[in-house]
């Protein structure tokens, strides 16, 4: 190969970057074989820094082609193979191999590291004379005391900064520095210089100096070689820095910190320092109290390790998001029955980092059992609004102790507050043998509970307990004695015990505890006044279903006695309650509205109670002053009825039904929307069962006529939507006899 031929290092570079060609002294600059040069481009052969930079040089002579003989000449960094740097000149042009392939780049390297070496050399040579030289001369003007030793650390000269803070020169000159140093000693001082002599410096040692009046004072010590020109060895330098305000304020540290170490030590909730691999650097007290075992044990060990084993991924979460996220982190937890809280605070290092985490870690057992017990009592509260009865209070109640203290079985007992007897209401007991019902069972929790309330607060008996009293009173004996036996007396808002609550207990493994006690008895009132007044909405319940049957058995009577005035009209009111509730109900109108349209459809004709009887049921036509007679009854019933007080206008509603939607109507002629929407409904079904029914002046006309007449006026005699309804009802199916009764005074109207 022609490369070959020249002795100097060379090469050549197509347009690509890609090396066709190098001779031998090249490869050996480089340290590589030639074919592994071959085919190579830059980043093939040096790091990206380098090739960017050739990559760059390649260009920019690309770029000149246009010249005339484009030529090149850099200095430029290479590596060899064995990773060594090297600085060569490249003397590089472009030339023309053919014109298929276009120019390439050959280039002639003379590596010239040597030189460059050499040249360093000589200039840190003349920079140590300098600097040595210099220093004699600086060290004149610090502050701090300087001392120049020769060869065998005598002393050769001290600053001003020596004498300021020392003493006079003269008492040290041409001695043993280690004069000066008497906590270390000849041979120890004599062993610093040879070291020093080997490594070149002795930084930071901590001792002290004695100066002219003998006080020690705390200093920092450097030594290091005292250098000629021709770097032949001629001393040492000694720099003296007093350290007197830095020992006071470490001192001072020091103390800071045990009082910090008290204060943590003092704090009853645990706090630790983690790395970021949520290894424990550092905790206090509490948090070797809380894991039963020493500072220096726990130290070392991963908090998720020693925290509980079903919560350790949730652990190691915690600490990663902390580390990753680089903001507090908040978690809750649970360990041997406690409930715990973290707040975890990152600690940065001088990059940036999470270097180190701090754990705050709070024991909230008591407010977390403080909010479910709010919790229960809001509960037991708000059941008794909600509950349908008493018996699925008490459902409740078991539901909500079972939560807070384990309860499967309960009884309540309640005193009767007439006899004073203690009655039963709620017994669900779960034991070996015994029967829900069973007398002698109920008897001896009862008799437990009387004296229970004698007394007045709860009572917690284990079996030896509840043995000796068995011995000592004529008390009804259950099959098996429960292990625990414990009472809780239910006292209203009055302070009254209006009954107790009990539990017990069979199987010894698990126990009731003080604890249980105080929590039955906190809760116990709350339940005592959801009890009371959940019997007495029962009561007030009972006395307003009492109260309703009163006020229909009172309608019923003036229906009644309207019927036997007119008994041709028997079961008319009944019939237009019972279609006028059904039109209403499909109006969608509110439950009480549809009993209001019942009542005032049930009461309509109430007033016919003041027109003569042979007018009810004359069989001819009437005289206009006869219909004047008959028309009147809407004022007749509204004076009947205005004075009892209804929930709604029912006076009002029986006044209007037979007003018409055009104005056509009696008494007062209203129109449209005038007349409320009850008397409307009260009206269409007046007239369907009018018109359907047998009358003294003629026969039964039949449903469809009634119906033809109602879809006919609809919207000039009544109101179109209420027709609408009334005539679709019939469709779907409404018939009278599906509701006749035979006689109103036997049946009360369904509602």
């Amino acid at each position: 190969m022609m490369l070959n031929l020249i002795p100097a290092p060379a090469y050549v570079k197509n347009h690509e970057g890609t090396y066709i060609g190098c001779n031998e002294a090249f490869a050996k600059l480089l340290g590589r074989n030639p074919d592994e040069i071959r085919g190579s481009n830059d980043y093939d052969l040096f790091p990206r820094s380098i090739a960017d930079k050739l990559l760059q040089l390649d260009s920019e002579l690309f770029y000149a082609s246009s010249s005339v003989n484009p030529q090149q000449q850099v200095d430029a960094r290479l590596v060899k193979a064995d990773g060594t740097m090297i600085m060569v000149r490249l003397q590089r042009m472009l030339q023309n191999l053919d014109e298929q392939n276009g120019p390439v780049i050959s280039a002639v390297a003379v590596d010239f590291t040597e030189e460059l070496q050499q040249e360093h050399q000589r200039s840190v040579s003349l920079i140590t004379a300098a600097a040595a030289e210099m220093a004699i001369q600086t060290i004149e003007g610090m502050l701090d005391p300087v001392i120049i030793l020769n060869d065998q650390g005598l002393v050769e000269r001290v600053n001003k900064g020596y004498i300021d803070a020392v003493g006079p020169a003269k008492e040290i000159i041409g001695r043993h520095v280690s004069r000066l140093f008497p906590d270390l000693g000849v041979t120890a001082v004599a062993d610093m210089l040879i070291q020093c002599k080997e490594i070149g410096r002795i930084r930071n040692l901590e001792t002290r100096l004695m100066d002219a009046q003998g006080q020690l004072l705390p200093v920092l010590v450097n030594i290091s070689k005292l250098r000629d020109s021709q770097q032949a060895i001629n001393g040492f330098v000694v720099a003296i820095r007093d350290v007197s305000s830095l020992v006071a304020a470490s001192e001072q540290l020091r103390e800071k910190q045990r009082k910090l170490d008290a204060l943590l030590n003092a704090a009853d909730d645990a706090i630790l320092l983690l790395d970021r691999h949520g290894i424990i650097k550092s905790g206090n007290r509490a948090l070797s109290e809380r894991y039963h075992n020493t500072l220096d044990t726990i130290l070392g060990q991963n908090y998720a390790d020693i925290t509980n084993p079903a919560g350790r991924e949730e652990q190691l979460f915690f600490i990663d998001e902390i580390c990753a996220q680089g903001k507090p982190r908040r978690i809750e937890f649970e360990h041997n029955g406690r409930v715990y809280y973290n707040s975890g605070y990152p600690i940065f290092n001088d990059a940036g980092q999470v270097d180190e985490i701090a754990v705050f870690s709070y024991d909230i057992t008591d407010r977390k059992r403080g909010e479910q017990l709010q919790r229960a009592l809001y509960s037991i509260s708000e059941a008794a609004y909600f509950a349908k009865d008493v018996q699925s209070l008490f459902t409740i109640v078991h539901k909500i102790l079972s939560k807070l203290v384990s309860i499967d079985n309960l009884i309540i007992l309640l005193r009767d507050t007439v006899t004073g007897y203690l009655e039963c209401p709620y017994y669900k007991v779960i034991a070996p043998g015994s029967k829900e019902h069973d007398p002698e069972e109920r008897a001896f929790h009862a008799s437990l509970v009387d004296n229970l309330l004698n007394k007045g607060k709860a009572l917690l008996l284990n079996q030896e307990d509840l043995q000796k009293i068995l011995d000592t009173k004529d008390l009804p004996r259950p099959k098996q004695l429960p292990q625990q036996w414990l009472g809780v007396p239910l006292m209203n808002g009055a302070g009254v015990k209006i009954g107790a609550l009990v539990t017990h207990r069979y199987q010894d493994d698990q126990l009731y505890g003080e604890e249980d006690r105080k929590i039955l008895n906190f809760v116990s009132s709350q339940i005592a006044m959801a009890i009371e007044r959940r019997l007495n909405e029962d009561e007030l319940r009972t006395k307003n279903r009492q109260l309703q049957l009163l006020t229909e058995g009172t309608i019923l009577a003036l229906v009644r006695s309207v019927e036997i005035r007119d008994p041709y009209t028997a079961g008319h009111q009944q019939r237009v309650a019972l279609l006028a509730r059904e039109i209403g109900k499909k109006l969608g109108l509110r439950e009480d509205r549809v009993e209001a349209v019942r009542i005032a459809a049930l009461l309509h004709d109430v007033g016919k109670i003041s027109v003569p009887t042979e007018l009810l049921s004359k069989p001819g036509k009437l005289s206009e002053l006869e219909l004047m007679l008959i028309r009147q009854h809407p004022v007749e019933s509204y004076n009947i009825l205005r004075n009892i007080q209804f929930p709604y206008p029912i006076a009002q509603f029986v006044l209007e039904h037979h007003e018409k939607y055009n104005g056509s109507g009696y008494p007062a002629g209203l129109q449209g929307d005038a007349i409320s929407l009850e008397a409307k409904i009260i009206c269409v079904a007046d007239v369907v069962d009018a018109i359907s029914s047998h009358r003294p002046y003629r026969p039964s006309r039949g449903i469809e006529q009634a119906l033809a007449e109602i879809r006919e006026h609809a919207g000039t005699l009544y109101d179109p939507e209420v027709a609408a309804v009334c005539i679709s009802l019939f469709k779907e199916g409404f018939s009278f006899a599906d509701y006749e009764v035979p006689q109103a005074a036997q049946q009360l109207p369904l509602h």
